[in-house]
């Protein structure tokens, strides 16, 4: 198991922060921050959903790249699920990671496959040279860069061990 890098540190940061806002003796003071919180995140969510009318708007022909930058950057793409504006549902989202690392490991990628998506974790089966110490810190750091693209609501990456067998699900085009 991993812990995907930045949107989680901020995750964890974030969730930190409110722990100790619940600290705060004042039930005035802890409320008024919870709505100055929910009213800031609903401010840059408006924001967003009008940048994106925008683009679909008025895009013109590089409307199909202006997406593709902002859906597949990072911060955006984060940004976009934070605010459950992202255009793409997360199993595709996921399928389309899974593509990308088998694009980057190549012949490794043949002993992985998606087994399922559990909350905020995706759950990978690994075999053979997959499931080695080594294949597995590769494979680790392709799904971390590929995830944080293409799903960065993912939390964590789960990698177990095939049980001999069982039928192993395809990785997803």
């Amino acid at each position: 198991m991993t812990d995907l890098p930045a949107q989680a540190r901020s995750a964890r940061t974030i969730a930190g922060l409110l722990a100790e806002l619940e600290l705060v003796a004042d039930p005035h003071v802890r409320a008024l921050t919870r709505d100055l919180v929910a009213e800031l995140l609903d401010v840059h969510g408006d924001g967003l959903a009008r940048l994106l009318e925008l683009i679909h708007d008025r895009g013109g022909p590089a409307r199909g790249a202006i997406m593709q930058a902002v859906l597949t950057d990072t911060r955006t793409s984060a940004l976009l699920v934070l605010h459950e504006l992202h255009p793409v549902a997360r199993d595709v989202r996921v399928a389309r990671a899974m593509d990308d690392v088998a694009r980057r490991v190549g012949p490794l990628a043949d002993h992985l496959s998606l087994e399922r998506v559990e909350g905020d974790t995706v759950i990978i089966t690994v075999d053979g040279p997959a499931a080695t110490p080594q294949g597995r810190v590769g494979l680790t750091a392709a799904l971390e860069r590929a995830l944080a693209s293409h799903a960065p609501d993912v939390d964590r990456i789960e990698l177990v061990e095939a049980v001999q067998g069982r039928r192993r699900l395809p990785v997803l085009s």
